[in-house]
């Protein structure tokens, strides 16, 4: 599942889709930061907006892990 997931992220940034419910998708597949990040360089390189993104997107998805 995460492999897909990734996979399916990086299609869709090729795109000029929205990235962020498949980037939530991929959180909820189990797929770490670092994969997530990753991914996304590979079709946008690295650059430091792609780490500042990370930041961002590290600071969105924590409450997902909070137990209940």
């Amino acid at each position: 599942e995460v492999e897909s997931s990734l996979s399916t992220l990086k299609r869709i940034a090729k795109t000029d889709e929205n990235i962020m419910p498949q980037i939530i998708n991929c959180v909820k597949s189990k797929c770490t930061l670092g994969e997530i990040s990753d991914a996304l360089r590979k079709v946008y390189g690295d650059i430091d907006l792609l780490n500042t993104f990370s930041k961002i997107i590290s600071i969105i998805i924590n409450p997902l892990f909070v137990a209940p």
